[in-house]
């Protein structure tokens, strides 16, 4: 009994423990953002230098040119460093972006569907990215520029329900000192944003906002203050009078937006004891509580964030982790400055340039010029100046290899030294070895993609019951060619981006496709999806979705013809004969296509027209005759094995339909009535 009362007190002792918050207040809210700012200056600083650089900024400081007397000297930004951070970031997107399908989803069931749910759930999650449009590219596009510049590549998702993500400025994102790249690791971030009073005043403008930002966990008077304050805090503006600066907000919506400095606030984000992540916001400088705090704001950090690392940095620590742009700074400084000596020293060189000789005297007169004549007066000799502009080439260059090899890159210039090379031995051997050298950032890249920002995607528009009209589209989609809904929404799904790390280098992917050219004949290669890589590789992957028909739809069209004219006769319950002639594989393929639409519709509803039932069995019938023929085809095994497992899914369907008409039509029968009104009913 003691036992069992001392097990009871453990328990009630760790239920305290779950549902204790572990932030106390908003002043030790803002204790630890403050922590946090203090341990990301030096990270902060660097990023303010590399910025600068990308944006144009001087090699030089011109003010101490100047006080030292060097004005004149060359002073621009040749802009090698954003050249270099646009060529770096341009692979990126067309790893990604020029494969056939962003996804390559595999469903962990034993359904025969499976694979044709796995190949739906892929095209209807592209047909998701083509409707969120442009601001997909620019959110995508945003987040890959500071990936590239900084390190991180961060998305959010404002919304709990919908899949849109939102690109994060990670120098307005603080981790821990101590924080990791892995997100179980973290207890903590915060983020800061610039809000507006409008941006707020409207979550409290009138009763009903007033009512669901209470219920989201927004304190309406907590934003009152901070309204008052970013609107300036003046002395006639009394806090309390909401109505009269309300007026002023309604009517001057855009004037008060200019005039007043945007408000900073910082969103503090907690993963609780019970694993839950929680939600602050709350002013890092006045404000004695939280303006808005949610302890359940999401189930865990992937449904808040996903982020991708430039690297693994040192022990995977945040703070350590670097992109291309700050470890490209030092190289591109350099080659900034040499560049701009490069250009005095040729400036000198067309200037004139004299010395003095010993035995001049100090009353030298000046140069006489009569046009381009210069006549010289005595004792000074002209001094020749020759630019090293060569030498400066050189060095440029090599500065150039060597950041595109310390980082990972395959550079142009690499491209053109193996175009340059004697023989075809060394030019494979030198883009084999720049390739191994991009797979590895390429697949770490890929990898977290997937797992970090697509499979979040893909999950939202999964979860059952959810409204988002993307997620409702989604799930039509799926529906509409022919997927269950087990499969839709309960089944695990394994996520991978479509690209393969090994597509990184356009030259070395090339060099791959040719020699899979030579195995196109070989018994077991899928030519089709071969030839979609290869298209997509050149010409992007809109032109392989565009570019080549249907699958199928181009061998023997006058078969095919026939078969969709045999579709419409069994419809109407006409037993269509099979010849041993008939192009087998293309009927099946075609009498396939409509049958699997009602078998998905009879497994999700168990309802069916008459019309619909009799085209599934007497379809069933018709195709299982074609599988006998293409069964005994050695030529056509592949072919045979590609369809079976679909035909027998459908046929499993048939089978159940018969089976329910016939007990129908038995119950009918005992009761004494009529048969009920069904389609024809031949044995199966």
């Amino acid at each position: 009994m003691a036992k069992k009362s001392e097990k009871a007190g453990i328990e009630s002792a760790w239920e305290v423990v779950e549902n204790q918050r572990r932030v106390k207040d908003v002043q030790a809210a803002r204790s630890i953002h403050n922590r946090f700012v203090q341990d990301s200056i030096l990270r902060s600083q660097t990023r303010v230098q590399v910025r600068n650089q990308l944006e144009g900024g001087r090699p030089f400081d011109q003010s101490t040119l100047d006080s030292n007397g060097m004005g004149s000297t060359t002073n621009v930004n040749w802009g090698d460093a954003q050249a270099d951070r646009d060529k770096t970031l341009l692979p990126y997107w067309k790893l990604v972006h020029d494969a056939p399908h962003l996804l390559s989803t595999t469903l962990e069931s034993t359904s025969l569907q499976s694979d044709k749910a796995s190949t739906a759930m892929a095209e209807c999650f592209d047909l998701f990215i083509k409707d969120w449009g442009a601001d997909y590219k620019i959110q995508f596009m945003a987040a890959a520029k500071n990936f590239v510049d900084f390190g991180p590549f961060v998305m959010m998702w404002p919304d709990y329900d919908s899949p849109r993500a939102k690109a994060v400025n990670d120098g307005r994102l603080y981790f821990p000192r101590n924080a990791r790249m892995e997100p179980e690791s973290w207890d903590v971030i915060t983020m800061v944003r610039d809000v507006s009073a409008s941006e707020l005043w409207i979550k409290i403008k009138d009763k009903q906002s007033a009512k669901a930002s209470k219920d989201a966990g927004w304190d309406e008077d907590q934003l009152k203050k901070v309204i008052h304050a970013s609107m300036g805090g003046h002395s006639w503006r009394d806090p309390r009078d909401f109505t009269r600066w309300q007026d002023m907000l309604v009517q001057n919506d855009l004037t008060v937006a200019s005039i007043f400095e945007p408000l900073q606030l910082c969103w503090m984000y907690v993963r609780n004891f019970d694993g839950k992540i929680a939600c602050y916001v709350f002013s890092p400088t006045m404000g004695d509580d939280f303006l808005f705090q949610n302890e359940k704001y999401c189930d865990d950090w992937h449904d808040l964030l996903g982020c991708v690392w430039f690297d693994t940095g040192t022990d995977t620590l945040i703070h350590s982790i670097k992109g291309f742009a700050i470890k490209n700074f030092y190289q591109s400084r350099t080659v900034n400055m040499l560049k701009c000596r490069m250009i005095d020293g040729a400036n000198n060189s067309f200037a004139l340039n004299f010395q003095r000789n010993d035995d001049a005297p100090n009353d030298v007169p000046p140069i006489e010029q009569y046009g381009a004549v210069n006549i010289l007066p005595p004792g000074i000799t002209q001094v020749a100046v020759i630019p090293q502009i060569q030498g400066g080439m050189s060095v440029i260059e090599y500065l150039r290899s060597n950041s595109a090899e310390n980082n990972a890159l395959y550079r142009n210039q690499q491209g053109q030294q193996i175009q340059d090379t004697d023989t075809a031995t060394q030019a494979n051997l030198l883009a084999s070895q720049s390739g191994e050298l991009m797979e590895s950032s390429a697949s770490l890249y890929l990898d977290q993609l997937a797992e970090n920002v697509y499979a979040p995607m893909l999950k939202r528009l999964r979860r059952k019951g959810n409204t988002d009209k993307d997620a409702k589209k989604f799930v039509s989609r799926m529906r509409q060619r022919g997927i269950i809904d087990e499969l839709i929404f309960d089944t695990d799904v394994d996520v991978k981006c479509a690209a393969h790390a090994g597509m990184a280098s356009p030259l070395v992917r090339a060099q791959k496709f040719a020699r899979m050219l030579t195995m196109f004949n070989l018994p077991g290669i899928n030519t089709r999806w071969w030839t979609e890589q290869m298209i997509a590789n050149d010409w992007g992957a809109l032109a392989a979705q565009k570019g080549l028909l249907p699958e199928g739809q181009n061998s023997n069209p006058e078969q095919r013809g026939w078969a969709r004219m045999e579709n419409g006769q069994m419809g109407q319950g006409i037993e269509m004969p099979v010849g041993p002639n008939q192009a087998h594989f293309e009927h099946i393929q075609e009498h396939l296509q409509p049958l699997a639409q009602i078998a998905g519709q009879y497994q999700q509803t168990q309802q069916i027209t008459p019309e619909a039932q009799t085209a599934l069995i007497i379809g069933v019938q018709h195709i299982a005759q074609h599988m006998d023929y293409l069964s005994k085809d050695d030529t056509m095994k592949a072919q045979f094995q590609q369809v079976k497992p679909v035909f027998a899914e459908i046929q499993s369907v048939a089978m159940g339909l018969l089976r329910n008409m016939q007990k129908q039509q038995m119950e009918a029968q005992a009761q004494g009535g009529p048969p009920p009104m069904q389609g024809q009913q031949p044995a199966m």
